[in-house]
């Protein structure tokens, strides 16, 4: 881990994390016993309680209690959480720069794109480009 940066305020969910992040969201609101059983048992209850923990932390899930136990959600939008993302990666390791993000973006990922989506990522920036300029 970095120095200087606090346990627990990473720039996005470890592994272990997504994957229970993914299961709420496909899932809806979950028991701990129920992301394990949902997990076919391959984290014992109290790792999953300790990741959730985590989790509340860094504030992407909540927490209410219904009888004795916690029942465990997201606290954003799948998008929203995306975004949320996004943004902070911007900002740590682009300065702030969304044309950086976006240029290296399209440097790493075009060989993964094909005409279609470059004709379509294009479109969208004419349009953003179209829009700045009429105001």
């Amino acid at each position: 881990m970095p120095r200087g940066r606090k346990k627990n305020q990473s720039l996005g969910p470890a592994q272990r994390e997504q994957q229970l992040l993914e299961l709420l969201y496909k899932n809806g609101p979950s028991t701990a016993k129920q992301l394990e059983e949902q997990l076919d048992h391959k984290l014992n209850n109290s790792t999953i309680r300790t990741i959730l923990r985590i989790l509340e932390e860094k504030q992407l899930v909540t927490h209410s209690r219904i009888s004795r136990e916690f029942v465990y959600a997201p606290t954003h939008s799948r998008l929203q959480a995306a975004d949320n993302l996004f943004h902070k990666l911007v900002d740590t390791f682009f300065s702030g720069s969304s044309s950086d993000a976006m240029a290296t973006f399209i440097d790493r990922e075009s060989r993964n794109l094909d005409a279609k989506e470059l004709e379509e990522l294009m479109d969208q920036l004419q349009q953003l480009k179209e829009q700045k300029s009429s105001q």
